[in-house]
């Protein structure tokens, strides 16, 4: 299935201008991990087949975190039923191209949308790992040195690579925050300090974002022919140097933006066979009244990392319960710091006693 994926990361790129899917606010984003927009050269049911094969590919890569799962022998059965897990799909108009046998032939796009509870019962079913909804979202700042010039990406300025990239971050589930490449950005970093990866001076220029991480990317064709690109990852405070090279641009963008997908799935991936069967003790404060109770209830049940909880009171602003967790204690915490919506209010090893117990119960404040 390798071919398969590597033929997403190729035929993706019309997603590109689906700006508003993947520019977006900062702040860790619930991400559309279950629809697919696929181009087709008609409406027939044999392209509407093939697509939604295709879409089911990318969907299951992007919900799983990982690319190897389509190596599954019953990843792959389920692809050849993927007409079970299509929920509903339509056609858009469009104005790109496929190149069909040397020929530029008009494109439809086919808009699919899969059921996320049998993608995830398949996933869980096989044992494989889940990479929840709620992702960090990424600032990124490009340059390019062709080997004439260097000069930073913006929408006006080699929109090819903010295409690729958006493309590639759509395909892992990443989403993306564009610098506005204003005269504020301009002042705040310059282009020798983004070149030279200064990181102080990016770090700053990147707060008025307020993104979870970021991320700089160094693209240069060398005289060969060949890219090659250096990229510098920050996220909560610690910084992650790696590269990437090949003959075609975009596909030293996609490498790029894989080994993001990579590291961020490190941190907040579930693999379902680390699942903690021993119950730790949850208390948060701050849920006042029935509607905050309310919210905090829906929250609880959005996080992939519980596997199930058990209500033991609700006294005082207070709600205490048993959580069990789909992975380790660490992964929990890191789920709740990405969108703050809890906040811890006590040291988890505090008294030296082990976290989660009655004597140490978990607390944190819901806001």
């Amino acid at each position: 299935m390798a071919a398969v994926y590597h033929l997403f990361r190729r035929t993706a790129l019309f997603a590109g201008l689906l700006l508003s899917l993947l520019w977006v606010p900062a702040l860790a984003q619930q991400v559309d991990l279950y629809r697919a927009d696929m181009l087709v050269t008609d409406q027939s049911q044999r392209e509407r087949t093939q697509a939604a094969v295709d879409g089911l590919a990318e969907v299951v890569v992007r919900a799983s975190g990982q690319p190897q799962v389509l190596e599954d022998p019953q990843v792959i059965e389920a692809l050849r039923d993927a007409s079970k897990y299509l929920v509903e799909w339509r056609y858009e108009n469009s104005d790109e191209m496929l190149e069909i046998n040397g020929k530029q032939v008009p494109a439809w796009r086919l808009v699919l949308r899969y059921s996320g509870n049998a993608i995830e019962k398949l996933l869980r079913d096989l044992r494989l790992p889940i990479w929840p909804a709620n992702r960090p979202s990424m600032v990124v700042w490009l340059m390019v040195d062709d080997g004439n010039s260097r000069s930073r990406v913006s929408s006006s300025n080699r929109p090819d690579v903010l295409k690729y990239a958006q493309a590639s971050a759509k395909r892992r589930g990443i989403p993306l925050v564009k610098p506005l490449m204003d005269l504020e950005d301009q002042v705040a970093l310059s282009a020798d300090a983004l070149w030279s990866l200064d990181q102080e001076t990016i770090e700053r220029a990147s707060e008025r974002y307020s993104a979870d991480s970021i991320l700089v990317g160094r693209l240069t064709e060398t005289s060969q022919g060949q890219w090659r690109a250096g990229w510098l990852l920050i996220h909560r405070g610690r910084s992650n140097v790696f590269d990437s090279t090949g003959v075609e641009l975009q596909d030293v963008v996609a490498t790029g933006i894989d080994q993001v997908a990579n590291h961020f799935f490190q941190l907040y991936g579930i693999t379902p066979s680390a699942v903690s069967s021993e119950a730790l003790l949850l208390q948060v404060d701050g849920v006042e009244d029935f509607a905050s109770y309310s919210r905090f209830m829906s929250y609880l049940q959005s996080l992939a990392v519980i596997r199930r909880y058990d209500l033991v009171a609700v006294r005082g602003g207070s709600v205490l319960l048993y959580v069990y967790l789909q992975g380790e204690l660490g992964l929990l915490r890191d789920a709740l710091a990405l969108d703050e919506r809890l906040l811890p209010v006590a040291d988890l090893s505090a008294n030296g006693l082990s976290p989660g117990n009655p004597a140490n119960p978990l607390r944190y404040r819901w806001r």
